[in-house]
């Protein structure tokens, strides 16, 4: 049951589109997306961003290469408890 809550509220999670901070034409425009940020980080901890100068081959190239890191990691050696991480 909290697992189904959990989904449904990352479904919900908006998409900050950066290309309304690049823009800077105008000023409500870049203080709503201020807001998303600030909503999302203090509600969720995390936030999706939509930047257009990255195109789809290299968010593919980051996520095969996070994906190869967390497969190969045993969760003990390569963590920092000094760091929280």
């Amino acid at each position: 049951q909290n697992l189904k809550m959990a989904v449904n509220q990352l479904v919900d999670l908006p998409i900050v589109e950066m290309a309304k901070y690049f823009c800077g034409t105008d000023e409500a425009q870049y203080m709503a997306e201020c807001e998303k940020v600030a909503q999302c980080l203090h509600q969720y901890g995390l936030v999706i961003l939509r930047d257009p100068r990255v195109s789809e081959a290299n968010n593919n190239t980051f996520l095969d290469m996070m994906e190869r890191y967390f497969e190969s990691s045993d969760g003990v050696t390569d963590a920092r408890p000094h760091y929280h991480y």
